[in-house]
């Protein structure tokens, strides 16, 4: 895991702290990176329920990240996943994947057992977005917390 400790989406001079995490495509990964965001953000004064919210929007967008936007036929794909606390009022987290893999996918209809993952974080987010770089990288962020005064993520 790759650690980088330079804003990639926030002028600098809001961003009171960043973690950047780079990972191998795996499922495996998903648990790690969740004790090392733990790890990162135990020193913030998040309400439990706030950092609990946190911890899973963050796991289901990298979990749809490494499955739907990288290749199972490669190896060497990555997912980045940046994390800003920005003034100490809002948290904003982007994942980051290659964009190999399927694309969009139709939200689940009622008998499906997957596909809600979104949904959830979009229930649970202030703010929600998604953009696709030239390269075809998609990225997928969302911030809990104060946003209004947040300029846009890409």
């Amino acid at each position: 895991m790759d650690l980088i400790s330079t804003p990639t989406t926030v002028p600098s001079s809001i961003v009171d702290a960043l973690a950047s995490f780079t990972v191998p495509a795996r499922p495996d990964q998903i648990g790690m990176v969740r004790r090392c965001l733990r790890e990162f953000t135990s020193w913030l004064t998040l309400a439990p329920d706030l950092l609990a919210d946190l911890l899973l929007m963050t796991c289901e967008v990298l979990t749809n990240a490494v499955q739907h936007g990288c290749s199972p036929d490669r190896d060497d794909d990555r997912v980045r996943i940046d994390v800003q606390l920005i003034r100490a009022s809002a948290v904003r987290v982007s994942v980051t994947d290659p964009g190999h893999g399927y694309g969009r996918l139709p939200w689940p209809g009622e008998e499906e057992e997957h596909g809600r993952g979104l949904l959830i974080v979009a229930a649970l987010a202030t703010d929600l977005g998604e953009y696709t770089a030239a390269d075809g990288a998609h990225t997928v962020w969302f911030t809990l917390g104060d946003c209004s005064a947040l300029p846009s993520p890409r």
